[in-house]
């Protein structure tokens, strides 16, 4: 979650909000400059104290360890009358048709992302400098056909 706050933070302008359920880990990122609450984004009551209906959040990524949890907030986001995009990550595809069904609009497999970054970054080296190669990029996880 971590470097998914950094990134959207330097690439947008808009404001982005993290959540954790652990004090310590909530105080780390204050502590780092940011704006974090701490909150489970499973609980019921914690979507409707984010007033999901307004329409004024674009953008959730659920970057919790379970895919179930990752599932549940999704479906509590829906019923809370979130409309906008949810992205979650899954370690494993068999995990994506139980996001997908749960609202979550993109899905990203850690593993074979991960995977594939690191082979291509590996490739790197082995690659004389100044030698231009086309490199496809990884299908997505949400992308391929079940």
């Amino acid at each position: 979650g971590t470097q998914a706050y950094d990134t959207l933070h330097t690439r947008s302008a808009e404001n982005v909000l993290g959540i954790d359920i652990a004090p310590e880990v909530v105080e780390r990122h204050l502590q780092a400059g940011r704006h974090v609450i701490q909150a489970s984004a499973t609980d019921t009551d914690f979507g409707s104290r984010l007033h999901l209906e307004h329409g004024k959040l674009r953008l959730i990524l659920l970057t919790m360890p379970q895919s179930v949890e990752n599932a549940a907030a999704a479906t509590m986001l829906k019923n809370n009358g979130y409309t906008g995009r949810i992205s979650a990550l899954v370690k494993y595809d068999d995990e994506i048709d139980m996001l997908k069904e749960a609202g979550v609009s993109h899905v990203f497999n850690l593993y074979s992302e991960a995977g594939a970054g690191f082979a291509a970054d590996a490739c790197r080296g082995l690659i004389p400098l100044g030698t231009t190669v086309e490199l496809e990029p990884p299908i997505a996880s949400s992308d391929r056909a079940a």
